[in-house]
């Protein structure tokens, strides 16, 4: 059945492949189509073919889908997937752009191109964060089968998205039990999803069993025995359930009400029976309908009076003795009272209790306790309990003296005798593991302490557990006062104050270190939030995001951050993270005043979520109703009337309500965040960011991609525009109708009040409808949104005195308004600076207004639903509905659709006005336009091409004006503003965004408001008139920030905003506003610069004060006579921020202000010159010409900064005399400024040339700034878990007992002289000091692991060492491992082994000393051992590295040590003469027979000499192993074999010896000669011996080969018979011969040639002392003499040596790899033969040789018997610590 059902998916599979490449080969032929498509012939088959396009799209999503299911995780998809969607968009995108206009995609085609190709667009993600969609479950239980089946068709089964694979992997899912059975051997396939669904319907679908199921199930109902609210909702909820659902499977008609009606009313309790019965009705039948909303009304009713009676009522019940309950803490000590020597607590006390606060105080000095705790042991200032509850000071509630009250009588009580002689308990603390209670004396007099009423009604506290009547907190009615016992009471005249429900929380922060912040627990907030100071106090990861915020009033304010904090309880057992918005500021401090509740009765032992809870202070966070219902408990504790609730939360009690209070002066409401007016003030005086450009974000580019997806024209040229919507927003707009139509009847009072108002808005109105702006529609079905409308008069305007502004952020039912749904789109117009500075450029100027530009744009009519309007004239007709049907001005989205319209228009048309175009897109602010040019012919033609361009769009420019008459000639007179000559009497001023424009002077003046008298002066009367002194180009900027210092300065004395300023204050503010008159005398010439040729420069001067700074630039050059001239062009300037900068920190400001606004007039405008900077602060000039990373962080990036703007201009020193920019940094009266040169022509050399202008002064510049400003480098090591002491030793008992020591040390600091311990250490004492470290080891390495555990999470992370361990912590928080063993008879340890750290030196030392305890036993033993206690992580590798370390074993097992193989020496690869370079070894001793007679053997041995470069051996017989013996070898050796210069050799003493004699023959022989000639000819005659080092044979390996070789044919020619010399001498000389015809390589590739290279081709013709000869292997054969074949030959001999034999050479036969090299001062054993390892002698390395490629294979180890120089093959390096091996926890 298996193989069947494999080999049918197989074929199934096949068939799937098949079909893919089907469908590619059919993508790949329509890709044909359009790479040789035809436009003239083949225009129809565009549609068919995206057509079919979008077929094989549909084909290739199923086919793909079942492959990926059936190959699983076989086969990477994405390449096959990607493949094809990249071609299907190419061509779709291809194919669109030849559709023909009139013959658009066919209709049908459109959804589902939508729905099954198209990507889903982009929408907003909404701010509402929607609760997760569980996939519904079914597991056969017929009563669950209806809602399962709805609920999956409507998320699964209705869903075109999903396929049908897709489908039926969310079915099988969703089945369980038997239900999942049915469909278990249905294979995954899409033809198979229909076959399992129909298969769960047919079985479950069965109406008659369900019938009776439900049936059933209303006979099961239980009936309500207690008619409480909850159980009433249960009952109805779940009986009206089983009817709903037999009403879907049958209808349930009228015959049943009788039925429903008996069977609920029977399950009621008797009480609601009786009111049901007693509400219905004799003469009509009841309806189920009306019992079910009788049961749901009585249940909301019930609920509505438990909570009123929860909250307010006081039950007074009789004493009843209180339950024995358990605790679960554990106490040796019984704690006795020092006042009544009774086992309790000293406030638990009667004889203390009844004492006043100033005996308790008394009482607790004399027995030297504590004044915060009242115990002993410790005085108050190392006290860690909590503080006063009443003042928040460092002493006992009880102990505080309550303040006195005024108004007070005293109030004498009854007498003694009236009182019962029994106590009152005052506190029953309740928890979830005890409840305990303490008597208080009938007598206390603090217990009823005046709360604000007579002390017959005492307080009760109560315990409200959700039932139906509250249980009582206080045992004992409360009793009278004793005689002679005062009560102060307050007078009933005070307000309450309103708690909010506080918590101190512990927050973690980015090292997982937790900190106290004081959070308010807020249901009416809908997000969290925290302050800005927590957030940088945690240091938490940011969220880059832009929310707005709103609240009460509709304040609202925009987060740009988000922040998750992990939030904890106190007192442990919760922990959440939770997202917070980042603010500034929270909320004021709360409570709005701090309360005396010295007077409460909250319960001594009750722990408050915030202990400081009256004290007024403020807010770090708002936990918002997504986690307060979680926090809440059922219990809750009841003061008093008129007295706050302590409610029970996961936090522990908050207090939360009302409470008798002096009235307070705020009132605080959650969560309406409005920012400060005085933070929109400090703005002022924060130091500038920088502005380093920025590009569209990605909303700005789905507006600006949505505008060029659906922009369009009409037949007269007009633009049809989209509304930019939030399409995910759009079913939250809700109604607006409501709104809009209250807003217009407000309106309509108005107009009854103001007929001149109604008149000018009824004509407004009927222009929008006769000009067709506007149409009259009916109410639509689906989102819709009306937009309020109100009248705006502005009297100044020439043109409309009235226009009607329409309210696009009213927010409808849905609290959205259009607004909100719609973007707002990117800036597409330049800046009103840039518009202004370009207006100054030009000779010839014109201005122009764009009438009513917004309405000239079209709205497409599908979105016109959303600009609908009410309106009427008359009040007596019925309210019209209107669609506005343009772009409307109040929209958030139609500043962006004008001005990209007008943008639009320039480029579809303006390639047929070249010279209107670039007005269009660059002289243009909102609808104003401002341009002009040197050329009066160009300017006119220039106005005549606007005024055409823009018509073709529907546009009309009107009020022209210009600086010449001419410009003008081209444009109608009707249409002509300001400079007609018609208007002679009227003012000859037009407004031009702010200033004042005269076309007939040319020249710019100032509208200076006019002010009206002031009474009183204010802080907000001076902030609202310095805001109307609006100057775009500063060029009043020293009397603006004249202004601003003055409103800076009354910030800074906090005075309120409505507070009157002082008598100095206000006489300065009214002088300055008096003054501000003189402004209208000045008139600046708009024209900067007179020349054609625009030849000028910038001149940009910065400086800087103590209470501002600024900066001022001027354009210098020739005027039309060729003087040189200056003008002021612009200014900025900034108030210093009150955080004390210093003065060269603020001329950088300066300079970097100066900067930005160079940069941006010269990429902004017209401005091409160049420019030169001007300071007058030495320092600062400094710090801009050294490199920015020399200085601190302050300086570094504003020097960054200026560097990158002003890159490459020049800044040079400028005297502050001559400095303009003074004037701005410091402020100056208006009267002042009129007539000063500097300010508005610059210092007078500006006009001179540039050598006149100032130099850098002769002193040298102050160092003393520039050094503090230095940049110092400071590396911070942070290591909270300080481990060092595992570094102080090597021994794990000293470890342990140095532990130990001071464990016990600390405890006797704690203990009494008497309890204190002495002696010698415990088996406990050092187990609990081998605990404690193990403790820190685990902290160190596991905290992440041990913080999980803690909060009973097990979820390690993937890469933790513990993540396949089972693992918990047991009392004393040591990690042990949960293994199989815990049921076995051995000990706690064995069965629960405790774990050690990898890499911790705790494991090492542990794994060390167990090592030496067991006899050095080896890993796997070692590894036993350890585990009958700890479970090291990765164990093997800790003892194995042990064991290695271990010198004992060491030095019984050493290891061999073998460098990497060093590279050939030159002489073995360099070709030269043979035997030029040799190595020299003895072979012997031989016994040889005398060649004569019988006398005794003698000994004889054979010196071999080997050539290095071809291996060419000679052999000499030597008779002895004397010096004398080897200087004559080698003397007959290079008698034959001709010059040695190299002569490499071990260290033997003949050797050493030959070397001596030969050196000391050399010089005698060089003193006999003292020629120069003889000298040179000597020393290249000599010698040079080259020594291995000592017992190191594979240095020489190649002699060492060649005595090899000679001994194994030695004994193989004499075996073991005797020999004479002669014999011997013949058979050396016979193996010489067998030895030089060795082949090192063949002479030739050809396949019959059998010769090879052998050492012997190098020996034969070469004379003693050669000559250089030439190449002759180059040359024919035929041309060369007998004697140049032979040289040729042997010339053929080295190449061939050269080419074939040495390129053999290359690979190591052992030996490959590098080793670390020995280090000088290593510890090393000298091997020495013939002794065992223990005994080698210890040395310590000395030198170290390094070879050419930097390995050490030499060196020199000193040891107390000398020194010597070793191979590092005969040494062992000893395995002592490193600091290097002590590896650390690194978890």
């Amino acid at each position: 059945m298996k193989k069947s059902s494999l080999r049918k998916n197989t074929l199934h599979h096949k068939s799937l492949l098949r079909r893919r490449s089907n469908i590619l080969g059919s993508a790949r032929l329509i890709k044909l189509f359009d790479e040789q498509y035809d436009p003239e012939t083949q225009v129809n088959q565009v549609p068919l073919r995206i057509e079919r396009l979008d077929e094989l799209w549909r084909n290739f999503e199923s086919v793909q889908d079942e492959i990926e299911v059936i190959e699983n995780e076989q086969e990477d998809f994405a390449e096959s997937r990607q493949e094809f969607h990249d071609l299907y968009f190419a061509l779709k995108a291809s194919l669109t752009t030849k559709l023909p206009r009139n013959n658009p995609m066919p209709v049908n085609q459109e959804p589902r191109i939508v729905q099954h190709v198209a990507p889903p667009p982009v929408q907003q993600i909404m701010s509402v964060k929607l609760p997760e969609l569980k996939m519904p479950e079914f597991d056969g239980q017929p009563e669950q089968w209806i809602e399962f089946r709805d609920l999956f068709k409507s998320v699964i089964h209705s869903n075109v998205q999903l396929s049908a694979v897709q489908k039926l992997h969310y079915l099988r899912s969703s089945l369980k039990g038997d239900a999942s059975r049915l469909i278990a051997s249905i294979a995954i396939t899409a033809d198979n999803y229909a076959i399992a669904w129909k298969t769960i319907c047919d079985r479950y679908e069965n109406t008659n069993y369900l019938v009776k199921q439900h049936m059933s199930a209303l006979f099961r109902v239980p009936s309500v025995r207690k008619g409480t609210s909850s159980a009433l909702s249960e009952l109805a909820d779940e009986f009206n359930r089983h009817v709903g659902i037999l009403d879907k499977l049958e209808n349930i008609d009228a015959h049943w009400n009788s039925f429903l009606v008996e069977r609920l009313s029977s399950l009621l309790d008797e009480k609601s029976l009786i009111e049901w019965e007693t509400q219905c009705s004799e003469e009509e039948s009841p309806q189920y309908t009306d019992l079910l909303e009788f049961i749901r009304k009585r249940s909301r009713t019930l609920q509505k009076c438990s909570t009123s009676c929860n909250s307010s009522s006081t039950v007074q019940v009789k004493p009843t003795k209180a339950k024995s309950t358990s605790s679960h803490v554990v106490s040796e000590n019984v704690v006795k009272c020092p006042s009544c020597k009774q086992a309790h607590a000293l406030v638990q006390c009667d004889a203390f209790i009844k004492l006043n606060p100033n005996n308790r105080l008394d009482f607790a000095k004399k027995h030297r306790l504590c004044i915060n705790c009242l115990r002993g042991g410790h005085m108050a200032k190392d006290c860690r309990s909590s503080l006063c509850r009443t003042c928040g000071k460092k002493h006992h509630s009880m102990l505080h003296l309550p303040t006195p009250v005024s108004n007070s009588a005293v109030i004498t009580p009854p007498n003694e005798e009236q009182m019962p002689n029994t106590s009152v308990y005052s506190y029953l603390f309740y928890s979830n593991h005890y409840i305990s209670t303490a008597p208080v004396s009938r007598n206390d007099s603090s217990l009823h302490a005046a709360i604000d009423q007579p002390p017959s009604p005492s307080p009760v506290v109560s315990l409200d557990r959700n039932e139906s009547e509250p249980t009582p907190y206080c045992a004992q009615p409360p009793q009278p006062l004793p005689p002679a016992t005062s009560l102060t009471q307050a007078n009933n005249t005070f307000e309450s104050i309103v708690f909010l429900s506080t918590a101190v929380v512990r927050v973690r922060d980015v090292n997982n270190v937790y900190h106290y912040a004081r959070a308010l627990l807020d249901s009416g907030s809908q997000s969290n939030f925290v302050s800005e100071s927590l957030c940088q106090k945690l240091d938490l990861k940011r969220i880059r995001i832009s929310l707005p915020v709103s609240g009460i009033g509709q304040a609202t304010v925009n987060v740009h951050y988000k922040v998750n904090i992990a939030l904890a309880s106190r007192f442990g057992g919760f922990e959440q993270e939770i997202d917070c918005l980042v603010l500034p500021k929270l909320t004021v401090s709360l409570p709005s005043r701090s309360v005396d509740i010295s007077r409460w009765t909250i319960p001594r032992n009750l722990p408050l979520a915030d202990p400081r809870f009256n004290i007024s202070h403020g807010v770090d966070l708002i936990v918002g109703a997504e986690l307060f219902f979680a926090l809440l408990e059922s219990q809750r504790l009841t003061l008093a009337d008129g007295f706050p609730i302590l409610q029970k939360t996961v936090l522990w009690y908050v207090v939360s309500g009302t409470s008798p209070a002096e009235a307070q002066k705020t009132v605080v409401c959650h969560v309406a965040t409005e920012q400060d007016l005085n933070a929109q003030l400090e703005r002022m005086w924060e130091v500038d960011d920088f502005d380093v450009g920025r590009a569209l974000t990605q909303e700005e580019q789905h507006v600006e991609d949505h505008f060029m997806r659906t922009v369009s024209r009409d037949d007269t040229g007009r633009y049809v525009v989209r509304l930019p919507l939030r399409e995910s927003s759009i079913p939250f707009l809700g109604d607006s109708y409501k709104a809009a139509a209250n807003r217009f009847s407000m309106m309509e009072k108005r107009f009854a009040k103001d007929d001149e108002l109604r008149v000018e808005y009824t004509q407004f109105m009927e222009e929008y409808l006769r000009l067709g702006h506007m149409e009259e529609c009916s109410r639509v079905d689906g989102p819709q949104f009306y937009l309020p409308h109100h009248a705006v008069r502005r009297p100044e305007s020439t043109t409309t005195k009235t226009r009607v502004v329409f309210d696009a952020s009213s927010k409808s039912h849905g609290q959205l308004s259009l607004n909100d749904v719609l973007f707002t789109g990117p800036t597409v117009q330049p800046t009103l600076l840039a518009v202004v500075v370009n207006f100054r450029l030009p000779r010839y100027v014109f201005s122009a207004d764009a009438e009513k530009m917004f309405r000239q744009v079209w709205v497409h009519p599908d979105d016109r639903r959303f600009q609908s309007v009410v309106w009427r004239s008359d009040p007596s007709q019925p309210l019209k509905h209107y669609h506005l049907k343009t772009v409307t001005y109040g929209l958030a989205s139609s500043p962006y659709q004008a001005a990209r319209v007008l943008n639009k228009l320039a480029e579809d048309d303006g390639d047929q006005y070249p010279l209107a175009a670039p007005v269009v897109t660059k002289r243009f602010y909102v609808d104003d336009a401002f341009a002009g040019g040197d050329i009066l012919e160009e300017v006119a033609e220039t106005c005549q091409q606007l005024q055409e361009l823009l018509a073709r769009g529907g546009f009309t420019l009107r009020k022209w004006s210009a600086n010449d008459p001419t410009v003008l000639r081209h444009i109608p007179s009707e249409l002509h503003g300001a400079t007609s000559p018609t208007e002679i009497g009227r003012s000859m001023a037009t407004k031009a965004l702010g200033l004042q424009w005269n076309p007939i002077t040319d020249k710019l003046s100032f509208q200076v408001p006019d002010l009206e008298n002031l009474d009183i002066v204010t802080k907000r009367a001076v902030v609202s008139e310095m805001s109307r002194l609006f100057d775009p180009l500063g060029l009043l900027g020293p009397v603006v920030i004249s202004a601003r210092m003055f409103v800076q300065g009354l910030w800074a004395k906090r005075l309120t905003w409505d507070e009157e300023l002082c008598e100095e204050e206000s006489l300065w503010w009214q002088l300055f506003r008096e003054d501000l008159a003189q402004l209208k005398k000045i008139a600046v010439p708009r024209h900067v610069m007179s020349n054609y040729h625009r030849e000028y420069q910038l001149h940009c001067f910065c400086d800087a004060s103590s209470k501002g700074y600024g900066c001022c630039v001027y354009v210098v050059g020739p005027n039309m006579d060729g003087e040189i001239e200056s003008k002021l062009l612009i200014a900025k300037s900034r108030v210093a921020p009150l955080r004390g900068l210093s003065i060269p920190r603020l001329e950088l400001c300066a300079a970097v202000l100066g900067s930005q606004l160079v940069h941006n007039l010269r990429t902004t405008t017209d401005f091409d010159g160049s420019a030169v900077f001007w300071s007058d602060s030495t320092v600062v000039l400094h710090w801009i010409q050294s490199p920015p990373s020399d200085w601190k962080v302050f300086v570094s990036n504003r020097v960054a900064e200026v560097q990158r703007l002003a890159r490459e201009l020049p800044w040079n020193y400028v005297p502050s005399e001559l400095n303009p920019a003074d004037r701005i940094s410091r402020g100056t009266n208006p009267s002042q400024i009129i007539d000063d040169s500097l300010w508005w022509h610059g210092p007078p050399f500006l006009r001179q040339e540039a050598e006149s202008w100032p130099d850098f002064p002769s002193k040298p510049t102050t160092t003393q700034d520039t050094e503090l400003e230095k940049r110092v480098v400071v590396a911070l090591v942070t290591n909270p878990i300080d481990d060092s002491i595992f570094e102080r030793y090597s021994d794990l008992g000293k470890l342990l007992r140095t532990v130990a020591m001071c464990i016990r040390f600390g405890s006797n600091c704690r203990r009494p002289k008497a309890e204190r311990v002495y002696g010698n250490l415990t088996p406990p004492e050092i187990d609990g000091a081998l605990k404690a470290m193990v403790r820190l080891a685990q902290v160190s390495s596991f905290s992440k692991e041990i913080h999980l555990l803690k909060r009973s999470k097990l979820d390690f992370e993937a890469k933790s060492p513990l993540r396949n361990l089972n693992v918990f912590l047991d009392q004393f928080d040591l990690l042990r491992l949960d293994g199989l063993l815990k049921n076995s008879p051995g000990p706690y340890d064995s069965k629960f082994p405790l774990i050690l750290p990898a890499n911790h030196r705790i494991s090492f030392l542990i794994a060390r000393s167990l090592h030496v305890r067991t006899a050095h036993a080896g890993p796997s033993l070692l590894l036993a051992t350890m585990r009958q206690r700890f479970w090291p992580v990765r164990g093997r590798e800790l003892v194995r590295r042990v064991v290695r370390k271990c010198i004992t074993c060491f030095r019984c097992r050493p290891t061999d040590y073998h460098q990497q193989m060093a590279p050939l020496p030159a002489a073995r690869v360099a070709p030269s003469r043979v035997f030029s370079k040799a190595g020299l070894d003895y072979c012997g001793p031989f016994s040889v027979r005398p060649l004569y007679g019988r006398g005794a053997n003698v000994k004889m041995y054979v010196a071999i000499f080997v050539c290095l470069a071809v291996k060419a051996v000679h052999f000499e017989i030597v008779p002895s192993l004397t010096s004398a013996a080897c200087i004559n070898a080698i003397k007959r050796f290079v008698a034959r074999r001709g010059r040695l210069i190299e002569l490499h050799c071990d260290n033997a003493t003949a050797f050493v010896g030959a070397d001596r004699e030969l050196k000391s023959l050399r010089r005698q022989y060089l003193e006999q000669f003292k020629t120069d000639e003889w000298k040179d000819y000597c020393l290249d005659a000599g010698i040079s011996f080259r020594f291995i080092p000592a017992r190191s044979p594979h240095f020489g390996g190649l002699w060492e080969a060649g005595v090899k070789s000679f001994k194994y044919h030695f004994h193989r020619i004499f075996a073991a018979n005797s020999y004479t010399l002669d014999e011997f001498t013949t058979a050396a000389t016979h193996i010489e011969s067998i030895l030089n015809s060795r082949p090192l390589t063949p002479l030739t590739d050809h396949p019959d040639d059998l010769t090879v290279l052998t050492p012997g081709h190098f020996l034969v013709g070469e004379p003693m002392f050669s000559i250089p000869e030439p190449d002759m292997t180059k040359d024919p054969v035929s041309r060369l003499s007998r004697f140049q074949e032979l040289r040729r030959s042997v010339q053929n001999f080295w190449k061939l040596w050269s080419r074939d034999y040495v390129t053999q050479l290359h690979q190591r036969s052992k030996w490959r790899t590098p080793s670390p090299n020995i280090q000088k001062g290593d510890l090393v054993l000298l091997k020495q033969e013939g002794l065992p390892p223990f005994m080698w002698n210890i040395g310590r390395v000395d030198e170290t040789y390094t070879g050419p490629d930097g390995l050490v294979r030499v060196v020199l180890v000193r040891t107390n018997r000398g020194t010597y120089k070793r191979a590092v093959t005969e040494v062992r390096v000893l395995p002592i610590d490193d600091p290097d091996d002590q590896l650390h926890s690194t978890n």
